[in-house]
């Protein structure tokens, strides 16, 4: 854990030369550094030469949607990682569209994935929704909090659960989700039966939906 530290985008290039082949190092947590799209490009790319780092958490970075495309690279290659974390990062919908096509078509072992505060919108979640109906995401756990999906993102994720056998958990708390459409949407959750934890914090009054 080097979290907190500022390294910047040379510091996170010393970082990635030293993970090249590292044979003992599972978790990565570069939290609050600062390494913007240059420095997640850097990590992204010794990622695709290390199978050890099973946990990558790059919060909080500045890293915009050059930085999450480079990461969405590397996941074409990468068997190992497990869990990753790009939260408050401005990354958008296109960088958020790179990481679910790679879903989509090429990945299929990256199973915790954590988008809150992304500034997703729009194509996003249609793109997020055909991952999860296309068989090969393999993702357990999906938390896309604080982002603009609002009822017709919400719904298109909620519905391709239908032809998900894998997500347990997905998270839209504060994602301009309607109270009514909340409701409407645990129900559908509910026909499904797989989901162990569906969390909205809908708009309006009745406010903070949770099933588990």
């Amino acid at each position: 854990h080097i979290d907190g530290n500022y390294l910047g985008a040379e510091g996170a290039s010393h970082v990635a030369v030293s993970l090249r082949g590292h044979q003992y190092l599972t978790e990565l947590n570069l939290e609050g550094n600062d390494v913007r799209d240059a420095g997640a490009a850097a990590i992204a790319d010794a990622m695709m030469h290390n199978d050890q780092v099973c946990t990558l958490n790059l919060d909080s970075n500045k890293i915009l949607h050059l930085g999450a495309e480079a990461v969405a690279q590397a996941l074409t290659s990468n068997s190992a990682l497990r869990s990753l974390s790009l939260c408050a990062n401005r990354i958008g919908t296109d960088g958020g569209c790179s990481i679910a096509n790679v879903l989509l078509d090429a990945n299929s072992t990256l199973s915790c994935l954590q988008l809150d505060s992304c500034h997703l919108s729009g194509a996003f979640f249609s793109a997020m929704a055909a991952a999860l109906r296309g068989g090969r995401c393999g993702l357990t756990e999906l938390s896309l909090s604080r982002n603009d999906a609002g009822d017709a993102g919400a719904s298109v994720l909620v519905q391709a659960l239908s032809c998900n056998s894998a997500l347990r958990a997905l998270r839209l708390c504060s994602c301009g989700v309607s109270h009514a459409a909340a409701q409407r949407f645990l129900v559908v959750a509910g026909a499904v039966g797989r989901l162990d934890k569906l969390a909205f914090q809908a708009d309006g009054p009745g406010r903070g939906i949770q099933e588990e």
